[in-house]
């Protein structure tokens, strides 16, 4: 009887460990995936959080080390952190020559008595990526939990590795989210033309919701003394690739052009170009001519937005081209439109950012029109991009990248001297 209720107990423990075995591996699987799930490394230290405390910890503090983590000023400031996080971190921080050598090897600092009677142990767990101690790891633990055991250590030191790779994963693709910016910004930091018929104004403004750059852009420049070519696009995806495509599709546009080539052979041209490539994204995208010395916008459409004519009594139009997108593997034929553009008018171009932000693009759409008719008739300004995209994202997520041009038309210089003499009583003959 004596050996059978030993063997009991005995089958009995094992089916025990083996579920705490199963359960601490579903936990560990659960935890990679979760983490996994963002690439903001602000999200992924809260998800670290969120996960560890109150499942295997009271407190964790992720304290990630600046890339010179040698150095005396290797530590960055802490985000708000309460009390007990605080003496986590100090701990951390106190450790900091040992947990660089510490090969992932889990450090307990007790503290006896328990600070204000409640945090009795750190757990201090180096995070390591590519043989690289990149942070810490600090789990707090308090009296009523008890101190860690072998196997606790074990599990936290298996969690921060999870921990390690998503924040690694967060921070390269941060650094490639920083380069496609400067990318982006530098390739539209050309300079605007300047004339005294015409007010240009742009903006560009990356998406506040999403992780990546975009591909949008926008482009002005002089043909001759009175025509100007313009253009806008956006090219599917996001990242680095995305900016240098556009960049190409943009530097294709203004070499064609200068050759005085109609819009439609540029957009082809810019096609072609883009096939080059191999397996290209879709560009959609709008080039146009403004003409004063006729008067009229002329433009072609890849599968752009049109682009929307206020006219100086706030009428709002929106003249169309047939068009398909570039690189989309084959061609269509594309049309042009042309459209009067005269002192008082305004031209403005945009990209989907700017219309699709409650996944709506109708509503988007009229909304626009509307808040660009207010804009007209409450007076002339030379803001009316920056001011658009302002009203526009009023109360409103932005969720998409959003480039936008503006082109005024003013009285030319003769027109306005005639305005100024008119306007002044008794100006002599």
């Amino acid at each position: 009887i004596t050996e059978r209720k030993f063997l009991e107990e005995l089958h009995l423990q094992n089916v025990v460990e083996q579920q705490q075995r199963q359960r601490r591996a579903e936990y560990l699987a659960a935890v990679g995936k979760a983490l996994a799930i963002s690439l903001d490394p602000a999200i992924v230290r809260s998800h670290i959080h969120e996960l560890f405390v109150p499942a295997v910890a009271d407190w964790t503090v992720v304290d990630v080390f600046a890339p010179t983590e040698n150095s005396g000023d290797a530590h960055p400031e802490l985000p708000a952190l309460d009390a007990f996080q605080r003496r986590l971190a100090d701990a951390a921080r106190a450790k900091f020559p040992s947990v660089l050598n510490a090969s992932r090897i889990a450090i307990r600092e007790q503290f006896d008595p328990p600070i204000e009677g409640t945090l009795a142990q750190a757990v201090i767990v180096p995070m390591i990526t590519d043989e690289r101690v990149i942070g810490t790891i600090s789990f707090g633990r308090s009296a009523t939990r008890g101190s860690a055991t072998a196997s606790d250590c074990t599990l936290y030191e298996e969690l921060t590795s999870l921990a390690a790779r998503a924040i690694a994963n967060a921070g390269s693709f941060r650094n490639e989210q920083d380069i496609a910016d400067i990318l982006q910004r530098s390739f539209l930091a050309t300079p605007i033309p300047t004339d005294h018929r015409l007010l240009v104004d742009s903006v560009y403004l990356p998406s506040k919701t999403m992780a990546q750059v975009g591909g949008d852009w926008y482009d002005c420049f002089a043909l001759d003394n009175d025509r100007f070519a313009v253009s806008i696009g956006d090219v599917a995806g996001h990242g680095i690739h995305a900016a240098v495509t556009m960049n190409l599709v943009r530097l294709t546009f203004r070499a064609t052009a200068l050759g005085g080539i109609d819009p439609v052979r540029v957009l082809e041209r810019g096609d072609r170009v883009l096939q080059l490539e191999g397996d290209p994204p879709m560009v959609t995208a709008i080039y146009g001519i403004v003409d004063l010395r006729r008067n009229v916008f002329s433009y072609a459409s890849a599968g752009h937005w049109p682009p929307l004519i206020a006219r100086e009594d706030g009428t709002i139009e929106a003249p169309f081209a047939h068009g398909i997108p570039l690189g989309i593997g084959f061609t269509d034929e594309r049309t042009l439109a042309e459209v009067s553009l005269l002192p008082g008018d305004t031209l403005v171009l945009y990209t989907d950012g700017l219309v699709e932000y409650d996944r709506n693009t109708l509503v988007g759409e009229q909304r626009l029109r509307e808040l660009l008719q207010r804009l007209i008739i409450e007076e002339p300004r030379a803001s009316v991009a920056r001011d658009l995209q302002t009203l526009v994202f009023e109360g409103k997520t932005q969720r998409d990248d959003v480039a936008v041009l503006a082109i005024s038309i003013l009285p030319s210089a003769r027109h306005a001297v005639e305005d100024a003499r008119n306007s002044i009583v008794g100006f002599p003959a």
